[in-house]
């Protein structure tokens, strides 16, 4: 029932992909609206998926779902010509968008990542991660206001990596203008019950200028502007939620300046685990006449499966002498796949347990300091019955490393990179105060984004299916997840009994 104390008549999902809480705190003079709502809305730190990357955090906030049961496990899947892209094919459950529409709910979905292909009938304006032609659903949106019209789910396709803090900011800040005034028109013209709004230019910017962000100087004057450019649209959500809706501002995971970097596969490599493709690219440059073949084809844009997702990733290179030097992954007894963002293992030969151990004692010999905080089997990071596809072993760089698949001479170098970590932001807006939530959320994860938006939205048995747990009370849903969950141990239990992975 609409209207009620417990329920909300409209939920918004605020997306601030990559923000945490320390960039906001620096950015503070720029961002008043969104420090103002932390210091007086319920507000804590938002722990993301492992791994902390958009395509997997942002698939579990909006599916409630463990990436174990969701089935996204990076930017890339293997499929049968190879790693490919993921897209919502990949994912094996239902999205919010679709949980409403069964329930006769109307949802618009603005800039999520891996929302193409649609699964459901919800108003969509493409993400940068959509590879089919379905920028705007439907199509005939476009012929409302010029807005939709130029609506586009990414900038230039030039490499965003090449371009100068300057240019980038400005691309981001073009971006975002033009996105939000698409979406506001949607928003003011169109029924719906609920709706996330995605901004994707604060984690491509923080990979460029990050270390400018968070460094001892003032952050670039065009920099600070965009940060402003986007409290002005998280005020305009303040300012836009009536007493009936819940307003959600969240983020993926967070942002970290690493300042040391360890090459994987060469290590694996050198301890006898992995083999390098024949020409493969070296870090000088070399690769012999496969190589320079392969480095050409990239360069332009031939390699159809990955170069084009590579550039907007700003990945156009990852070695200084050509593309990613590529794994032998069939020659391989472990290796991590050349394409992927954040490091994992695939052991499909090697004594996983032997292997991990050995990860866990590597040392820095620049700092003596260890090169991981973590090395997990899949079985403890994903649930039992997970979906496969997954990598063998998890592993969580140390503070301050990041991890390269590449080749090197060097297995550790100085090398200053703004990347990803677990701690995003969450802030719950209830204006009329419909539900009894503490000032301090603490630290909840992405998972329990999606149930706390049906509970919300009077929908406790759907979210009771989900990983998650709302953080908006209902004492039924614990009642159903509790039955589910052991059903669901119950069941990965016996596929591991029967030799499943």
């Amino acid at each position: 029932m609409h209207g009620s104390r417990g329920r909300a008549d409209r939920v918004v999902i605020l997306g601030l992909d990559a923000v945490s809480w320390d960039i906001v705190e620096r950015l503070a003079a720029a961002m008043p609206r969104l420090s103002a709502l932390r210091a007086n809305a319920p507000s804590g730190i938002l722990g993301s998926t492992q791994p902390p990357l958009t395509p997997v955090a942002w698939t579990s906030m909006t599916t409630g779902m463990s990436p174990g049961h969701h089935g996204v496990y990076e930017f890339f899947h293997r499929g049968a010509t190879g790693w490919v892209p993921v897209s919502r094919q990949q994912c094996r459950v239902a999205g919010l968008d679709e949980i409403l529409e069964h329930a006769g709910r109307q949802s618009i979905l603005v800039n999520l990542p891996l929302s193409s292909p649609g699964r459901s009938r919800a108003i969509r304006l493409a993400d940068f991660l959509t590879r089919a032609d379905e920028t705007v659903f439907p199509p005939e949106l476009r012929q409302e206001t010029p807005a939709l019209a130029a609506y586009r789910a990414f900038w230039d396709p030039a490499p965003f990596a090449a371009r100068s803090v300057e240019e980038a900011a400005g691309e981001v800040r073009e971006m975002e203008a033009q996105r939000f005034a698409a979406a506001r028109h949607l928003l003011e013209t169109k029924p719906w019950d609920y709706v996330f709004y995605g901004i994707t230019g604060t984690d491509h910017l923080q990979h460029r200028a990050l270390d400018l962000i968070l460094g001892e100087g003032e952050p670039p004057a065009v920099v600070v502007e965009f940060y402003r450019q986007v409290d002005e649209i998280v005020g305009w959500f303040i300012d836009n939620t009536r007493p009936g809706d819940l307003l959600l501002v969240t983020s993926d995971h967070g942002s970290a300046v690493t300042g040391r970097e360890f090459f994987l596969n060469e290590w694996l490599v050198r301890q006898g685990y992995a083999r390098w493709r024949a020409g493969a690219a070296t870090g000088a440059g070399g690769g012999g006449l496969r190589g320079a073949v392969r480095a050409l084809a990239f360069r332009l844009q031939l390699d159809v499966r990955t170069a084009g997702l590579r550039r907007r990733l700003g990945q156009r290179r990852r070695l200084a002498g050509g593309p990613v030097a590529e794994i032998d992954d069939v020659a391989s007894d472990a290796f991590m796949p050349p394409p992927f963002a954040w490091p994992a293992v695939y052991a499909p030969r090697a004594d996983r347990a032997v292997l991990a151990e050995q990860l866990r004692e590597l040392v820095d010999p620049g700092t003596g300091r260890h090169l991981f905080a973590a090395v997990e089997a899949a079985d403890r990071v994903y649930p039992p019955d997970r979906l496969p596809g997954g990598p063998d072993l998890v592993l969580t760089p140390a503070p301050g490393i990041s991890v390269h698949p590449g080749r090197s001479a060097e297995l550790v170098r100085a090398h200053r990179r703004n990347h990803h970590k677990a701690e995003g932001i969450v802030v719950a807006y209830d204006p009329g105060r419909r539900f009894d939530l503490p000032a301090d959320l603490g630290s909840p994860r992405v998972e329990d984004i999606a149930p706390t938006v049906l509970v919300a939205l009077g929908l406790p048995g759907p979210a009771s299916a989900m990983d998650g747990r709302s953080l908006v009370a209902d004492p039924s849903v614990n009642a159903l997840r509790a039955v589910r969950a052991a059903a669901r141990a119950a069941a990965g239990a016996a596929v591991g009994a029967g030799g499943g992975a």
